[in-house]
């Protein structure tokens, strides 16, 4: 049995879970709010804010895992390696932020503090639980590129 995993499979096991968290803290934020349902504010401003939010983190997202694409491309082509690519200039995790702004944006939709409230603890939990070990995994692979990258992007913005 290996007892060091493949840093790039023990990435892609992380990167698919962490939606799995976001999912079951939306679900509770979603059944605290059905239980005892307290609005943010108004639905007009809700909704408007709502959209916004929805349309940003879809955006983010998107631009995100194209960027990701594109980084991979690079390396296949023999390219130097270049964390910085799209909206990694700005922040290390924006495909897991426009997840958050998304589901932040649902709850704002709904008019739901339960909702925004637990997709803001989720975005706290996948930063402690699977983005530290994204970044430990990813500094064995990338060595002191992805370190120095890393001192300079912030993790959230």
């Amino acid at each position: 049995m290996d007892v060091n995993p493949d840093p790039k499979s023990a990435i892609g096991v992380l990167v698919a879970h962490a939606p799995v968290a976001y999912l079951a803290f939306f679900v509770l934020g979603a059944m605290l709010h059905y239980s005892y349902p307290v609005p943010l504010m108004g639905e007009e401003l809700a909704h408007v804010i709502g959209v916004t939010l929805e349309v940003v983190g879809s955006l983010l997202i998107l631009f995100s895992q194209a960027s990701i694409r594109k980084f991979h491309k690079l390396i296949e082509l023999g390219e130097p390696i270049n964390f910085s690519l799209g909206p990694y200039r700005f922040c290390r995790n924006p495909t897991y932020l426009g997840v958050a702004l998304l589901l932040i944006g649902v709850g704002f939709l709904a008019n739901a503090l339960a909702i925004v409230v637990s997709v803001l603890i989720a975005l706290f939990f996948v930063g402690e639980v699977f983005v530290k070990r994204e970044e430990k995994l990813l500094s064995e692979k990338y060595g002191d590129t992805y370190t120095t990258y890393r001192h300079k992007v912030r993790r959230w913005m």
